[in-house]
């Protein structure tokens, strides 16, 4: 798979969301999980230390727009 990195995914501890991280992070090194604060993590617990989890509201367009700054992504699945 040839992706740009880093890679942003939102919704990180849904279902699809959880499914695509654990694919990525064995193919690349460079992800960030966007999630709502307080959501259970039990799906993403495993990959934890291999991706950087940014707990936000993607409804606060501020807190979005600072995270898109941050982290400069290159490819985002939303």
């Amino acid at each position: 798979m040839n992706l740009r990195l880093p890679v942003l995914i939102t919704g990180a501890s849904g279902f699809v969301g959880a499914c695509l991280a654990h694919r990525l992070v064995e193919l690349v090194s460079d992800v960030h999980l966007l999630d709502y604060p307080g959501t259970p993590d039990w799906r993403i617990r495993d990959i934890a230390s291999r991706v950087t989890l940014h707990p936000l509201d993607i409804t606060d367009a501020k807190a979005v727009e600072q995270a898109i700054a941050r982290i400069k992504p290159r490819t985002i699945f939303h």
